[in-house]
């Protein structure tokens, strides 16, 4: 189903380029100006000093500036449907002349300096049949569609024009460049066709524009440049061929990031190590991240304020090497930070959510994210300047779920709504994750699918943006997700209700192995909080939902498949009521997931 989300007019050419949600395109010629536009009422936006500045007509998605006999410019609205067209010359009669006749509104909605008014009135009335003394608000729904359909008519929707009408539709491919586990930012490719270069650059979650295919022109050679200057040829798409998705999975940067405070070597200064933020990953204990990082248990227990060494939980921010400095200080998202604070206080507080270690004071060492590999430390050839940590590009797993992981550990046992005493609920979640992702709705709307999409925008990958964002189906209807067979760490698992009561479905994310062979959910608004549920013991038993799939991010889809071929990367079988405690989750399971 096409679903047209932008627009653009070529006047010279007299083109209209429809521009669909996945990329593709359609080019409309030829027929008459309304036909090409979907602009069945020949809708015009106010103008203000020269610039269009539409305010109360809805559906648009371009305007058009196409110019008059007296060579100025006229503006009119493009829509996506003729439906969408049609629906707006309802509006706009019904919101600027349900009080006015006929003959009143068509005076104004077709001025004498640009049409023959009184002509128009008398064809209107032969079309519909209406006298033209009848006020618009009060026409029954049959009278109004006949005055929709005689403007349409004399607006010349349905006219031939000077040439036939013409949609050609164009396929586009996307493209994600990808290490195999996270999409690759700020990453240069040439685009080469017929021998014409066109630079473009990865955006954050590892995309460049859609590529239209030209079946007039060639191939299209993707290129990058190599470190000596040349030029290495990576893959080319077929312009005659469809479009699709493409992903390409290269290792293709080392990221470096200082490990010690600049102090040369005979300035006599002690260089002491930067405190280093890693996050606990699937199979993680602590003993093997002491010996990863070369520091002792005891100090990372210290440091983290760990009270039960051999409980430490994926997802789960650890500071590592910060002396006691760093231990002393608050850290964000530590295995035993819990927000005590009323949701009031904390609203009126400034979200960094972004920044790691934005509530450590200024004083506290600033904060180096380590990836899953150990940091390989070197020096300058003499001996001297700062060490360097080269962090491979191999990346955590599932990153999102660090994200995760700390909102479920700030807003546990809060709710979406005041609760009822006997909830013993912490107070109300002031994030409102539909506004994170670009939609209008509140937490009183189904939050589930938007809780799980912020997660993904916050860790860097593609999500699903607005309105569409907010389907607990988004994963099976995005080109941004790839289904799997099975499920592996932080996979999005996608759930179908039978039964009316919960809702159409709901979405969440894969977090660990539980007890009797089941896995740990952790999502929004399940019972209108964040908070962990068992997969099968809730949504398949209890609930009798259906599994529609578990997805991927499409640049995370090559570490998925490694992973699947050698069973999954849950790690440790973990018990239930110990991440229920590690989050701050005191309540019951919940069935209510909408």
């Amino acid at each position: 189903m096409d679903n047209w989300i932008k627009a653009s007019y070529n006047s010279e050419l007299r083109t209209v380029d429809f521009v669909d949600a996945n990329g593709s395109h359609l080019i409309r010629s030829g027929g008459t100006l309304p036909w090409r536009l979907n602009n069945p009422g020949n809708l015009r936006p106010p103008v203000v000093k020269g610039v269009p500045s539409p305010k109360k007509t809805q559906g648009y998605i371009g305007i058009a500036a196409s110019p008059k006999p007296n060579g100025e410019l006229g503006y009119f609205f493009i829509f996506p449907d003729y439906n969408t067209g049609r629906n707006a010359i309802k509006g706009n009669l019904k919101r600027l002349y349900s009080n006015k006749s006929i003959r009143s509104a068509i005076q104004s909605y077709a001025p004498s300096n640009e049409n023959n008014t009184n002509k128009y009135i008398d064809d209107l009335q032969k079309n519909s049949g209406l006298d033209p003394s009848l006020i618009v608000g009060e026409l029954d729904n049959a009278q109004f569609e006949k005055l929709v359909d005689g403007i349409v008519k004399i607006e010349g929707y349905h006219g031939k024009g000077d040439t036939p009408q013409k949609e050609e539709r164009r396929s586009t491919t996307n493209l994600v460049v990808s290490n195999g586990a996270q999409p690759l930012a700020d990453q240069e490719l040439i685009l080469r066709q017929d021998g014409v270069d066109t630079k473009v650059k990865t955006d954050q979650t590892g995309r460049i524009p859609p590529v239209m295919h030209n079946p007039n022109k060639g191939v299209v050679e993707i290129l990058r440049e190599k470190l000596d200057g040349s030029l290495e040829a990576i893959t080319q798409i077929i312009a005659s061929a469809p479009g699709g998705n493409l992903l390409l999975t290269m290792d293709w940067t080392q990221y470096t990031a200082s490990t010690n405070k600049h102090a040369g070597a005979a300035s006599g200064k002690q260089v002491t190590k930067d405190a280093i933020k890693y996050v606990v990953q699937p199979g993680d204990s602590l003993s093997k991240i002491a010996s990863k990082f070369k520091v002792s248990v005891s100090d990372l227990k210290k440091e983290n304020s760990i009270k039960n060494i051999n409980k430490i939980f994926p997802g789960e921010v650890l500071i590592i090497g910060g002396g006691k400095e760093a231990a002393n200080q608050p850290k964000p998202n530590s295995p035993t930070h819990q927000e005590s604070k009323p949701a009031s206080e904390k609203a009126k507080e400034k979200h960094k959510k972004n920044e790691p270690g934005a509530s450590v004071p200024a004083k506290a060492n600033p904060l180096v994210n380590a990836g899953s590999k150990p940091l390989a430390t070197t020096v300058s050839r003499e001996g001297v300047g700062s060490p360097i940590a080269t962090i491979s590009s191999t990346q955590i797993k599932a990153p999102w779920m660090e994200i995760a992981i700390r909102e479920a550990k700030e807003w546990a046992g809060y709710h979406e709504k005041k609760m009822p005493a006997k909830d013993n609920s912490k107070g109300i979640i002031t994030d409102n994750y539909h506004k994170e992702i670009g939609s209008n709705a509140t937490l009183s709307t189904a939050w589930c699918a938007a809780f799980v999409n912020y997660c993904l925008k916050e860790s860097g990958f593609a999500y699903v943006k607005g309105a569409a964002g907010t389907s607990s189906q988004f994963p099976a209807m995005s080109k941004h997700f790839v289904k799997i067979d099975k499920p592996v760490y932080g996979a999005i698992v996608v759930y179908r209700h039978t039964n009316p009561k919960y809702g159409t479905g709901h979405v969440a994310f894969m977090y660990a192995k539980i007890d009797r062979g089941d896995f740990a959910v952790l999502g929004g608004n399940q019972g209108d909080t964040i908070k962990i549920n068992p997969h099968i013991e809730v949504y398949i038993k209890a609930v009798k939902a259906k599994v529609v799939g578990f997805y991927v991010p499409a640049a995370y889809y090559a570490h998925a498949l490694e992973v699947l071929k050698n069973g999954d990367d849950f790690g440790d079988i973990q018990h239930v009521k110990d991440i229920k405690k590690m989050i701050g989750d005191s309540a019951d399971f919940s069935t209510k997931t909408q």
